[in-house]
């Protein structure tokens, strides 16, 4: 099926990345994409792991998605990384490692981190309302529900918000909201 097809262009992908022999840091960025993608795999027999029930179809695969964030770690601290157009982005995989690994607390303040180094001189490529999204999903789920609750009341304040984002925030409101018993 469509697992498989993208399973194999990913495996291709990854290959011709492994195979370059001197990486500029958009190859080291996709490499890590590529290999935190890779990290989330159909499950095709009930005795895989499994992390609510046997009836989830994707599992993380933690080993593959550390892998991911040796890489993105790299482009965090490097030299003049703060100018760096990838260290944001990078922040926000290692972030999103932290989620699906069940570290709430740690993907909180990685997303924060992000949110905060996220400037004119060092721009992020992923839209500041999915970050704020995650940022707020991860503080809910490591217990602060309150600031979750006040970074998507504070998105839903914005006038510029896409349609698409404020659908997607006013969902993780609700989640919130209903963590918080309301």
């Amino acid at each position: 099926g469509s697992d498989a097809v993208l399973m194999a262009r990913l495996k291709q992908e990854l290959d011709t990345l492994t195979a370059k022999g001197s990486k500029t840091d958009p190859d080291w960025f996709r490499l890590a994409q590529v290999e935190m993608l890779l990290a989330f795999k159909p499950r095709k027999s009930v005795l895989e792991p499994f992390a609510f029930s046997p009836s989830d179809r994707v599992y993380f695969d933690r080993g593959r998605g550390a892998r991911s964030t040796t890489i993105l770690r790299k482009l965090i601290a490097a030299p003049d990384a703060s100018r760096q157009p990838y260290r944001v982005d990078a922040m926000v995989l290692v972030g999103f490692f932290h989620l699906s690994d069940f570290n709430f607390s740690k993907a909180a303040d990685m997303f924060a981190d992000a949110l905060t180094a996220a400037s004119e001189r060092a721009p992020m490529q992923l839209p500041r309302a999915l970050v704020q999204l995650l940022a707020a999903h991860s503080a809910a789920l490591a217990g602060d529900t309150a600031t979750g609750r006040r970074m998507m009341e504070a998105q839903l304040a914005d006038e510029g918000l896409l349609p698409v984002h404020q659908a997607l925030t006013l969902e993780h409101l609700a989640d919130i909201l209903r963590m918080q018993g309301s």
